[in-house]
Formats: structure tokens, sequence, C-alpha cells
């Protein structure tokens, strides 16, 4: 297993002229900084998202991890279990092709 890269502090972006002290170059640092804060957001924004996706699918294993549990009892106290359901989540149906398969197989979507 990977180790996860060392983080360290973001460290902003140096040019290797420095320019001279004008107006023009005060709104360039102006301009860099609000490009490197937009960036940021944006990273966050995705981050929050994939933390969002990672609580559900922790959810849902938590949820299967609890029915096998009970499915493990059951056969240890000698109780057949009922029909087992388990938990998985919806798979979108075939799509109707547009046109006649012409090779012998159907297409299907899948959203993950």
């Amino acid at each position: 297993m990977r180790r996860p890269p060392i983080r360290s502090n973001i460290r902003p972006k140096i040019s290797s002229m420095p320019r001279q002290k004008s107006e023009a170059a005060t709104f360039l640092d102006i301009y860099k900084l609000l490009v490197e804060q937009k960036r940021l957001q944006q990273e966050l924004a995705s981050m929050e998202q994939r933390q969002q996706q990672i609580t559900r699918r922790l959810a849902v294993i938590e949820r299967q991890v609890s029915y096998l549990e009970q499915q493990a009892d059951q056969f240890r106290s000698g109780t057949a279990p009922a029909t087992p359901t388990p938990q998985h989540p919806q798979v979108a149906q075939p799509m109707p092709p547009s046109e006649p398969a012409s090779h012998g197989y159907e297409t299907l979507t899948l959203d993950y």
C-alpha cells in the first residue's frame, strides 16, 4: 500500500525576475492571487464532494456488514435465513436501442 504524500504549506509562485514597483505590477500580483484563490476554492469544493461520496459509500458498507453479520448469526444458531435480499445499489435499466442490434448484443448504461 502506498503512503500518502507528505503535505506541507502551499507555497506561492515566485517570479524569477523581480518587477519594478508600479501600479501594473501591483495589479498583476492581485490577479495572480485571485487566480490562485479561485483554483484553491475549486479544489476545496471537489474535496468536499469526494468526502460526501466516501461517506455515502461507508454507510452502504456499514449496512452490508450488518446484514452479513445477521446472516452469519442465523447460520450459527441453526436457523436458515429467509430468502437473501442483499443491499446492492440499483443498476440502470438497459436503454432501448435506437436501431436493431446487428451484432447480437445489447448495450446498457451503468451509473457509478
